[in-house]
């Protein structure tokens, strides 16, 4: 199973993936983290974006993914008129970076 095409239940904590699933076994790997928070543990799933799926379904090289990546970027700043930054930090109506809420 490919690294990045795997969902991880990983311990907030500590950042220790504590056990990973296919994207096949999504609905397990949320019950896995469910059963984990009832007895007290921070937990958080991490799964890959379409973006990176897609990547990995095409099986592209290292090379064949800074491509895709660059064209994509490409494709966001010319439809938006903005560069995008390595931060991220625009507004775009194509691209909204994950925001944490303040809770």
């Amino acid at each position: 199973m490919n690294e990045n095409s795997t969902i991880k239940v990983i311990d907030k904590i500590s950042q220790e993936i504590i056990k990973t699933y296919s994207l096949d076994e999504s609905h397990l790997a949320y019950e896995f983290a469910s059963q984990l928070e009832e007895i007290g543990m921070d937990i958080e799933i991490k799964s890959p974006t379409l973006v990176e799926s897609f990547k990995n379904a095409l099986e592209l090289n290292s090379k064949q993914i800074d491509e895709y990546d660059e064209s994509v970027r490409e494709e966001v700043e010319d439809h938006d008129g903005q560069e995008l930054t390595d931060d991220m930090e625009v507004d775009s109506c194509c691209f909204k970076p994950f925001q944490e809420s303040k809770d």
